[in-house]
């Protein structure tokens, strides 16, 4: 069934599968690892994002890994977690959405069209047909991130190894819960 496949939509937060996709490459190719640490520049503190956002809740002095980030992005939505991994990987957030364009016309996709990493700003545009083919590809390319990302309920953040020294900065380790509510039935939903 379809209905206006090729009418131009905002993804919103969808943005942030590109995201975790050219993230999953850059690790198949070893040019980032999982365990690195990625260091937080301001404009991926939580308190520097838009308004009303959803967030891993990042803030100055906080250790955090790739892995860790990419959890932040999948399972909160967390448009400061998609921040630093796009600033990590690139070197900025404007040069990452560079690669984000790049990528979706390598794959030939001629609609899909970035601005943000995290797809917050009004003038993302993707179109059903496209991004779902997308999400296909994703889940082709990349099948363990059904169950290492977005399949996962909940995790907690921050730990203790998150703050200098084992320390708290701020704030207390909380139990964060997957924003997709579907995950939660026993239907079979991996998240996606």
């Amino acid at each position: 069934f379809e209905k206006e496949p090729d009418l131009l939509l905002v993804p919103a937060s969808l943005a942030k599968l590109m995201t975790l996709h050219i993230v999953y490459e850059k690790l198949a190719d070893r040019s980032i690892s999982r365990s690195d640490v990625v260091g937080l520049s301001s404009n991926a503190w939580a308190d520097h994002q838009v308004p009303g956002s959803s967030l891993m809740y990042l803030g100055p002095g906080q250790i955090v890994t790739v892995e860790e980030l990419m959890r932040g992005v999948a399972i909160f939505s967390g448009n400061d977690a998609a921040t630093a991994l796009a600033e990590y990987v690139a070197g900025s957030a404007e040069a990452f959405v560079r690669m984000m364009n790049e990528e979706a016309r390598f794959l030939g996709y001629a609609s899909m069209h970035f601005t943000d990493p995290a797809g917050v700003r009004p003038d993302n545009q993707v179109t059903a047909r496209e991004f779902a083919d997308f999400c296909r590809r994703y889940i082709t390319l990349h099948p363990e991130a059904l169950k290492e990302l977005h399949s996962l309920r909940e995790i907690e953040y921050p730990l203790a190894q998150n703050f200098p020294f084992g320390g708290y900065l701020s704030g207390e380790t909380r139990k964060r819960y997957n924003s997709n509510y579907l995950v939660w039935n026993d239907w079979g939903v991996d998240g996606l």
